[in-house]
């Protein structure tokens, strides 16, 4: 895979997302561009499928003075992602809106450094194994990447520190945070049902 896309040997960041316009792409691209005088050999790797927010996203890759830089397969195999992820200097994410963010936990899971965005659940997700920045400072993008670029020290810190706290989130977790939500919801539910019915008797 990192053959056939010319990553071998190189160093590259990775954003594996599609083209929705939450997802930002534009602040990796322009950040990436404020990297093209210091750091002229990094690349960045946008992995997964066309959104709605294509359309800009090429406009200003073309735009950006590193579109030979810019690496793009498209949708890839889950194989091939995990890679990508063994392989990337550090997965950068600065989506603007995330519910989770299953692919910072995964990149954490494999080792791979994160750059994430400050306002988002990822950055809670992330905690003391990322770098966290503004989805819209595209300066502190710019040097957070080169940091995580330059700073082996770091990346190892950060690799083993993501493992670790990967290590946190199961299934098994899941499942009885969702049961405890739900035991609350329904202890909530029962409460506001007890105080309507002694208003109406009342």
């Amino acid at each position: 895979m990192l053959d056939r896309l010319g990553l071998t040997g190189v160093q590259y960041l990775l954003y594996p997302a599609i083209t929705y316009p939450h997802k930002n792409h534009i602040t990796a691209i322009r950040a990436l561009a404020g990297l093209r005088q210091s750091h002229p050999e990094v690349r960045l790797v946008l992995t997964g499928g066309t959104g709605g927010a294509e359309e800009a996203v090429a406009a200003v890759i073309a735009a950006s003075g590193c579109a030979d830089r810019i690496v793009r397969p498209g949708r890839v195999t889950s194989a091939e992602l995990v890679a990508l992820y063994r392989g990337a200097t550090a997965l950068v994410f600065p989506s603007r809106f995330e519910g989770f963010g299953l692919p910072v936990l995964e990149a954490m899971r494999l080792g791979c450094p994160v750059v994430v965005s400050s306002t988002t659940a990822v950055a809670d997700l992330a905690g003391d194994a990322g770098l966290a920045v503004d989805p819209d400072d595209v300066a502190g993008w710019s040097v957070a990447m080169a940091r995580v670029c330059d700073d082996d020290g770091l990346r190892r810190t950060m690799a083993a520190t993501g493992v670790e706290r990967a290590a946190g989130y199961t299934w098994d977790r899941s499942v009885d945070a969702l049961q405890s939500a739900w035991q609350l919801a329904q202890a909530i539910a029962g409460g506001q049902r007890s105080t309507t019915t002694t208003g109406l008797t009342s």
